[in-house]
């Protein structure tokens, strides 16, 4: 049975189908240390957030001051593109980019634009070499240890890359996805 993200993440192109088979591939560049999958109660949990949020008035965005790049595929099956606009334009200090010709995965099929649009423009792309860095900065997610935070009752998992201070990157995951689900050709370089 095929993994449903090929249908949703990608288009059913053969530039989509390529751009899927490239994202699986990368996948398993993680060997070690992987993520349990998400259990069924917390898939629950999930689909009921997703459908109280769906229902609820929108949060203020307005009062988020730190610059925010929102993207997305224009051809998304999960979330319609329209909700990443409002969003962006919700949001003072947003960047909206919408990638051609992809899906909820147009940031994985797109990732060699994506990179640079979320670096900085005075910061280096590269990644230190293993001589130029402290032993304690961790560089590459294959390598990098799941950690959890509890707050509330929740538990939530993350990692943590590349020199500590500066401003966080954040990246969400998707439903009933784990940190694993997250292209390595994006972490490791931002």
């Amino acid at each position: 049975r095929s993994d449903p993200r090929n249908f949703l993440f990608f288009p059913r192109t053969p530039e989509g189908r390529k751009a899927a088979s490239d994202y699986f591939g990368r996948l398993k560049e993680r060997r070690d240390n992987r993520d349990k999958k998400i259990s069924l109660q917390a898939g629950v949990a999930q689909v009921k957030a997703i459908r109280h949020a769906g229902q609820s008035q929108p949060d203020d965005l307005s009062v988020i001051a730190q610059p925010v790049f929102v993207a997305n595929g224009d051809h998304d099956l999960m979330v319609d593109s329209a909700h990443s606009a409002d969003m962006a334009r919700r949001l003072p200090n947003a960047q909206l980019k919408i990638y051609p010709n992809s899906g909820h995965g147009g940031v994985f099929q797109h990732h060699e634009a994506l990179v640079p649009e979320c670096i900085p423009p005075n910061q280096e792309i590269t990644m230190p070499t293993d001589s130029a860095r402290p032993d304690d900065v961790i560089t590459a997610y294959s390598k990098s240890p799941a950690r959890t935070v509890s707050a509330g009752g929740v538990t939530y998992a993350y990692r943590e890359l590349g020199p500590k201070g500066g401003v966080p990157v954040v990246f969400f995951v998707h439903l009933a996805a784990t940190l694993d689900n997250w292209d390595p050709r994006i972490i490791d370089p931002i």
